[in-house]
């Protein structure tokens, strides 16, 4: 992220307004889901759960669409101040025409993440929520914290290359031929925007319906090239051992109303939680999800006790 922003800015301050923003919204997001993790325990009805994995998602994605909201604000900042505006009116036109665009952008992604609640593993329907809530926080900073860092610094941010700030003459921007492209597609957004958004739909129809049809696999290796070495090492381990020996999966079952499986006094399984332990293993058997080779080792190779 860093050398994006040197390679497009060249400029300390215009460095350093994206980074302070996005670093300040990834601690306070991931304080806030740490809390809600944390409430979650006192009541019941609010399931709120967090993963290892979900602060690796939230850095990547925070720091990738704070990056972008940045980068939009400052460039209209430069526009306005182009413009012959003074940094302070600058940054309040910049925000106030930007802003829409950036929430815009930031709920389809928040919305786009909310439905994973509907999924099925809970890795997903928990990791999903509470990213979208990170990067409601990540545009709040974007749309407070970025123009504040903005107004405080005025035009120095742009040092060393102040000279482009000299303001120019209306249409000298849209000079370039890339400009004059963007601003034909504005035009023709604006006026067919019915026919645009049915092409739109149109042209994505074909991937809906190939995505719709994926199947639900849990298999990450059927997801990676077959010449890597990771699924060639993992399939010479298939050949000489059991699933159940290279990957074990340990199961908890928890019943809060009694005990699962009853103990003896001296603390060996009685006949009653033998049984219970016989009949969980032939309902784990019955599972169309385990392989039947999975009958060569135990699959419960130990038991304890929760009251």
């Amino acid at each position: 992220v860093v050398l994006i922003l040197v390679l497009v800015y060249r400029a300390p301050g215009l460095v350093i307004v994206p980074l302070t923003t996005i670093l300040a919204s990834v601690v306070l997001a991931m304080d806030l889901v740490a809390t809600l993790a944390w409430t979650s325990g006192y009541f019941e009805w609010f399931d709120f759960k967090i993963f290892k994995t979900t602060k690796i998602f939230v850095i990547v994605i925070l720091f990738g669409a704070g990056t972008d909201f940045c980068l939009f604000l400052i460039s209209r900042y430069r526009e306005e101040l182009q413009r012959g505006l003074d940094p302070g009116r600058a940054v309040a036109v910049a925000l106030r025409q930007v802003g829409h665009a950036l929430t815009g952008s930031a709920l389809t992604t928040v919305f786009g993440l909310g439905m994973m609640f509907f999924a099925d593993f809970g890795k997903f329907s928990n990791s999903g929520p509470a990213i979208a809530l990170c990067l409601v926080v990540t545009l709040i900073a974007c749309l407070t914290l970025a123009p504040a860092m903005l107004r405080a610094g005025g035009r120095i941010v742009f040092w060393p290359f102040l000279a482009s700030l000299t303001p120019q003459a209306e249409g000298a921007a849209a000079s370039s031929l890339m400009d004059r492209f963007w601003q034909r597609v504005s035009r023709m957004v604006m006026a067919w925007p019915g026919l645009i958004l049915v092409g739109s739909l149109l042209l994505l129809a074909p991937m809906f319906y190939a995505g719709w049809s994926v199947p639900v696999t849990y298999d990450l290796l059927s997801e990676m090239q077959a010449d890597r070495p990771s699924v060639q090492g993992t399939r010479q381990l298939r050949r000489h051992f059991v699933t159940a020996e290279i990957d074990p999966v340990t199961l908890l079952v928890y019943r809060p109303d009694a005990e699962l499986f009853p103990m003896e006094a001296d603390g060996k399984t009685s006949r009653e939680g033998q049984r219970r332990i016989a009949v969980l293993t032939k309902t784990l058997y019955d599972l169309q999800s385990v392989d039947s080779e999975g009958r060569q080792t135990r699959p419960i190779t130990s038991v304890r006790s929760l009251s």
